[in-house]
């Protein structure tokens, strides 16, 4: 999830996957209703987080992490494999 949140950073759209609001970070961290496309309640479940809150602090703090230690670039093995 943080690698595809993090596309846009890679190509230089946005300094963080924030400032994307098409992207699945903000749908992830607002609580918008409006053109939902992921069910934030079920990857919260499946993740193994018992609150949101929880869950979307751990969420920045990872995005955040992978973006100051500057390990966002392509990976191969992402862009090469099968979705």
């Amino acid at each position: 999830m943080i690698y595809i949140d993090l596309n846009m950073v890679r190509a230089g759209g946005v300094t963080h996957p924030s400032e994307w609001k098409a992207g699945g970070y903000s749908e992830i961290i607002h609580l918008s209703e409006r053109h939902k496309r992921i069910d934030r309640n079920r990857l919260q479940t499946i993740l193994g987080y018992s609150d949101r809150e929880t869950f979307c602090r751990t969420y920045v703090h990872l995005v955040n992490e992978t973006i100051a230690n500057n390990a966002f670039q392509r990976q191969d093995a992402w862009t090469a494999g099968i979705a």
